[in-house]
């Protein structure tokens, strides 16, 4: 007896499939974008089971921001108590 596996594929080939998965992310998600390179904040999906899902398929497809402003970002997240924080200047929401 064989069992058919499938397998979830989470990579977008297609650059326009993905340039239009960010901007549905940016437009319709409500996900803050870097203002220094371009891509989501990773603290910015929904605590939901889409945001998680949407999460994962964006960190396959290099599409989370890494660059020194989500390192600035999250050594204040990291420093502020209440967890509040204003990161206008870095992301665009």
């Amino acid at each position: 007896m064989s069992i058919n596996k499938k397998h979830i594929k989470l990579i977008l080939d297609d650059l326009k499939i993905k340039e239009r998965y960010l901007n549905l992310l940016r437009d319709e998600g409500g996900v803050p974008i870097c203002k220094n390179c371009g891509k989501l904040f990773d603290l910015g999906f929904p605590d939901s089971e889409n945001g998680i899902s949407d999460n994962l398929i964006c960190h396959e497809n290099d599409l989370i921001c890494t660059c020194e402003y989500y390192k600035i970002v999250k050594n204040l997240y990291n420093s502020k108590e209440d967890g509040v924080i204003d990161i206008s200047s870095y992301y665009i929401s």
